[in-house]
């Protein structure tokens, strides 16, 4: 895979991902149990990673 597609798929899977810990935030995600803890456990690693 060229580099600049791999950057491509990175920077796609980072906005993705980033949409259900805006819905922590601002929603109401933060209620139900096993959002928060996908939200908490998946969904920030995997941003933090990408973003690196």
């Amino acid at each position: 895979m060229k580099a600049a597609t791999e950057r491509k798929a990175i920077r796609g899977l980072h906005l993705l991902l980033s949409i259900p810990i805006l819905g922590f935030i601002y929603g109401p995600v933060a209620d139900i149990p096993q959002a928060a803890f996908a939200v908490r456990f998946v969904f920030v690693p995997v941003v933090v990673l990408s973003g690196l």
